[in-house]
């Protein structure tokens, strides 16, 4: 068990949305073993560019921590106090010459203590908008992939007899998306489902229910 220092910060998304996020300050509390996982998002670095790459880098990193923290069953870590030993890690910085940038960002996995996901965006700084709005959807989305796939890594070392029903569900759903060949585990599982619930007639398997 690990403990975060947490404190509740809210986030303006490029929609004008507030958005809680949680900040490295203030009370201490442990994280549960079965607590949703935890994704630091530091601040993104500006290596090269001015003031309107700054800016840009800034709406980068709120539209970000906005999309994420609408997502389900995570925790979202922003600031700058590190990553508070969270599950996740995600960087970013941007270089500039002229107009041309450059924007790399990489997703760090702790328990693996490699890279997750990389990956770098070569664009014109035109519309800052539309920039802002491509790239943050692209990384929410890449973030999000990764999330669900540990999620459903988990949930496949977990014994079915102890896992909830949404569990049981979002593990059958998991199981068609990431691997293939595993029809007598899912039938294994949806049996179970269909013991605890026989009124289900037709078991509906959400698209990997869990991460939002």
């Amino acid at each position: 068990m690990f403990h975060l220092s947490t404190q509740r910060v809210s986030v303006v998304s490029g929609t004008g949305e507030a958005v809680a996020v949680t900040s490295h300050a203030g009370a201490t509390k442990a994280r549960e073993a079965d607590a949703p996982p935890t994704v630091a998002v530091l601040p993104f670095k500006v290596i090269s560019g001015d003031e309107e790459v700054a800016s840009l880098v800034q709406g980068l990193h709120e539209d970000i921590l906005g999309g994420l923290a609408r997502m389900t069953a995570i925790t979202v870590l922003g600031g700058d106090g590190g990553d508070g030993g969270a599950d996740f890690r995600l960087e970013g910085s941007v270089r500039a010459v002229g107009r041309r940038l450059r924007l790399s960002f990489t997703l760090f996995d702790a328990a693996t203590q490699s890279q997750a996901w990389s990956e770098r965006y070569d664009r014109q700084l035109d519309d800052v908008f539309d920039l802002e709005d491509e790239i943050s959807e692209n990384v929410v989305t890449a973030v999000r992939i990764r999330l669900k796939a540990r999620a459903f890594e988990k949930l496949r070392g977990t014994e079915n007899a102890v896992l909830s029903m949404p569990d049981l569900l979002s593990k059958t759903a998991g199981y068609f998306v990431n691997s293939y060949g595993h029809n007598q585990e899912v039938a294994e599982i949806l049996r179970l489902v269909m013991d605890r619930k026989p009124d289900m007639a037709y078991p509906v398997v959400p698209g990997f229910a869990g991460i939002g």
